[in-house]
């Protein structure tokens, strides 16, 4: 998330090098976020059921994605894009910190996952 904000902060510049490294940061710290966010779903749901919770997930994800493209479009046709980019950057990072202060969980053992021989 870190990645992502700080390659988020870039786009405010009109430095053309400057917004493509910072393109490249984000496009870093998203990836991370995204194995992140499989490789949980994958090592805390039972085998049977992680096509259910991934599908779930995508949901719970996707549809608040989609609303907040929508009330994007329409913020910036109300304020400037530079300050709306500040803001995410920093809500952001917001959410990276307080996800820093979060202990970490370790993973369930599956019950359906056999045993090496």
């Amino acid at each position: 998330m870190g990645l992502f904000a700080v390659g988020e902060l870039s786009f405010v510049s009109h430095s053309l090098p400057l917004v493509l490294a910072g393109i490249a940061c984000a496009g870093a710290g998203i990836a991370w976020l995204i194995v992140g966010y499989i490789t949980a779903i994958q090592m805390r749901t039972p085998l049977r059921l992680q096509g259910r919770v991934l599908s779930a997930s995508d949901t719970l994800v996707n549809t608040p994605q989609t609303i907040s493209i929508a009330l994007g479009a329409l913020l910036t046709t109300l304020i400037d894009y530079r300050i709306l980019v500040v803001l995410m950057a920093v809500v952001t990072a917001m959410a990276g910190a307080f996800l820093l202060s979060r202990r970490a969980i370790a993973p369930r053992e599956s019950a359906e996952v056999p045993a090496p021989a």
